[in-house]
């Protein structure tokens, strides 16, 4: 399972977090209270979810790939380990 609630953590910190780095990637931005949500549930609508881990990436400045194995408790990027 994806651990959604570390993945915004660790990338947005919280919601002004996401909601300036969308702003600032020049998406439009959710509600505030959507967002909310999202922390509080850990869990984030898929379509909203594809967007945050382009926005996630563009931020990284090594520019090397997003680890989302680190999120499912899968390093190795075997999708049947």
């Amino acid at each position: 399972m994806f651990d959604t609630g570390r993945f915004l953590k660790d990338h947005f910190t919280d919601v002004d977090g996401v909601l300036g780095l969308l702003s600032a990637h020049g998406y439009r931005t959710p509600q505030r209270e959507a967002v909310k949500k999202w922390f509080s549930r850990s869990s984030i609508p898929w379509e909203w979810g594809i967007i945050l881990i382009i926005v996630a990436q563009a931020e990284l400045e090594t520019r090397e790939p997003l680890n989302l194995g680190a999120y499912t408790g899968n390093d190795s990027y075997d999708i049947f380990a």
